[in-house]
């Protein structure tokens, strides 16, 4: 790992920090949420957590990426804050709904 990535993560778990947020990076290869779901990272504004399974090729950009929502929170971006209708939309074709 070169020093810009280590450099990245210290800023991620500086940022989860100051804003109350619990910073888990996990070496696993997939994450299990509460639902029986897999996935690779996420970011829980409720529970305060970021947790992304670090044992991928890919952990990198889902870090990245759930940081992101990280930021979206924080800043209150409306896209955020408003809800997000393609999430729910994911959640009910996951729950076995046709949309």
């Amino acid at each position: 790992m070169n020093k810009n990535i280590k450099a990245f993560i210290k800023h991620v778990k500086s940022e989860c920090r100051r804003n109350g947020i619990k910073c888990k990076l996990k070496n696993v290869t997939y994450l299990r949420l509460s639902d029986g779901i897999n996935c690779s990272g996420y970011f829980d504004e409720d529970e305060r957590k970021l947790v992304v399974a670090m044992n991928r090729p890919d952990w990198l950009g889902i870090l990245v990426h759930e940081y992101c929502h990280l930021t979206q929170w924080v800043d209150g971006v409306k896209v955020w804050t408003d809800g997000c209708e393609g999430l729910i939309k994911v959640e009910e074709w996951l729950d076995g709904k046709n949309v």
